[in-house]
């Protein structure tokens, strides 16, 4: 199947229903400054809010940093090894839980 078939039979549907269930799609320029750069699998601000709201009291803002840093090196040892711990560079944009 073409790139361009593919993009509008299968991912274009799921980016809809994405948006639809309340997340939003990023250009891959944002995606890039929130990820600091192009081989960090994580968007840093998006996740250091999320980790702490999600452990409030127990999980300030350094912890999370080193919970993000630990992640992050994890996934790029293992970037190419195993399906879903590495995001690609080059991704078309990317969509995030508001």
């Amino acid at each position: 199947m073409p790139l361009s078939s593919e993009r509008f039979t299968v991912r274009m549907p799921l980016v809809y229903y994405a948006e639809e269930a309340g997340w939003v799609y990023l250009q891959p320029e944002e995606a890039l400054r929130l990820r600091r750069g192009d081989t960090n699998p994580l968007l840093w601000e998006v996740f250091l809010r999320q980790v702490q709201r999600l452990n409030p009291g127990s999980v300030d803002a350094l912890q999370a940093g080193e919970i993000g840093k630990r992640l992050a090196s994890r996934a790029s040892q293992h970037r190419g090894q195993s399906p879903g711990l590495g995001i690609p560079a080059r991704a078309e944009g990317h969509l995030r839980p508001v």
